[in-house]
């Protein structure tokens, strides 16, 4: 899945020496309350901008995360996926600090003014049209938080696909969360495990209202996320391209074990990775994510040898009837597949599944 989108502009910029600016009226500020601010309390630190107004996919009110470099390039964090990307310039130019995003409208430069407040925790920061906006190098309900919106294509033994909308959102501190679409369309996400993980997931009957065999491969997601504290986040998530070929394979199993063959998809840098799941939904053993060339012919034997991600084989019973789901995983072209983040930037999913007796 593409990169989170945060599609909305703020923060500051410093210069190369301490200043004292002061704040006065209109486009400037208003008041005599000087500001004592230097580079050192700018640079080398995330700040957080979060100005929540509603839970509608319209209201542009994203959140924002950016990071000054010394050498005056301004760095976004994609925040569900954390990796980052340089977008533009920052600079100070007497009392005006300018900021320039590419990704912001048509990357028009946006002047912005220090107001009374602003240290090195807290930057209070005002524009020519009055609007104001509120950042901050503390976030702590945001610490553990990773969320992912991916489209899968989904086969059965028989040949019918599918195609869905599926996400993956994680946080300690989040009581609710919700998908939001282009069309207006909000849809709650449930509470499910994976492994020891707790993760926000869509609903199969929500999964099933979304299904279609042409599922629109361009259709941009927000995530509306409500923490303990009743602090509201929005993220978005833009997609583009996101579908892979779908999988075939070809069953065949001993009791005990089970052999689990398949044919990659023709396309390289797709790893998969086999899930044994029980009839509820509940998935009781995945392996290591597996690297294959295009068009391999593929072999796995489950069984006590197999390196897992999660799960035993212990709790797998003879006799016993499970779905085998082979799950084909291409990430964003432009995440390094040695990035620690790599597992929480999935761009598309393949998966096809089938019923065995243990």
């Amino acid at each position: 899945m593409k990169k989170i989108g945060l599609k909305r502009l703020g923060i500051i910029a410093v210069f190369a020496f301490s200043i004292a600016l002061t704040s006065c009226g209109g486009s400037s500020g208003g008041g005599e309350s000087e500001i004592n601010f230097d580079k050192t309390k700018l640079v080398d630190k995330y700040w957080f901008a979060n100005d929540f107004v509603s839970d509608n996919y319209s209201q542009d009110d994203d959140l924002i995360v950016y990071w000054f470099a010394r050498n005056g390039d301004l760095v976004k964090q994609e925040y569900g996926g954390r990796e980052e990307s340089p977008v533009g310039t920052w600079s100070l130019d007497e009392k005006k600090l300018v900021i320039k995003d590419k990704t912001f409208g048509n990357g028009e430069s946006i002047d912005w003014f220090l107001q009374k407040g602003t240290n090195s925790d807290n930057l209070v920061l005002s524009a020519n049209n009055r609007r104001k906006l509120n950042c901050s190098t503390s976030f702590s309900v945001l610490n553990d938080v990773k969320a992912d919106a991916f489209v899968v294509s989904y086969i059965n033994l028989a040949g019918d696909v599918s195609r869905y909308m599926q996400c993956r959102v994680i946080g300690r501190d989040i009581k609710e969360a919700k998908l939001l679409f282009k069309d207006g369309k909000k849809l709650g996400l449930v509470k499910s495990v994976e492994g020891t993980e707790s993760v926000y997931v869509l609903s199969d009957s929500d999964i099933n209202s979304l299904k279609s065999v042409s599922f629109p491969e361009e259709d941009d997601v927000k995530f509306h996320l409500v923490f303990d504290n009743n602090v509201d986040v929005k993220l978005a998530d833009v997609n583009d391209d996101k579908t892979i070929a779908s999988l075939k394979n070809v069953v065949g199993y001993n009791q005990g074990t089970h052999s689990v063959n398949w044919k990659s998809i023709d396309e390289n840098d797709i790893f998969y990775n086999i899930e044994i799941v029980d009839l509820e939904g509940k998935i009781l053993f995945r392996t290591n994510p597996i690297s294959a060339k295009a068009n391999e012919d593929m072999e796995i034997l489950i069984n006590k040898d197999l390196k897992e991600e999660f799960g035993s084989l212990g709790a797998i019973e003879i006799g016993k009837q499970y779905n085998i789901r082979i799950t084909g995983i291409k990430y964003e072209d432009d995440v390094a597949s040695t990035s620690k983040h790599i597992l929480d930037n999935v761009q598309a999913k393949t998966v096809l599944a089938y019923t065995i007796i243990w």
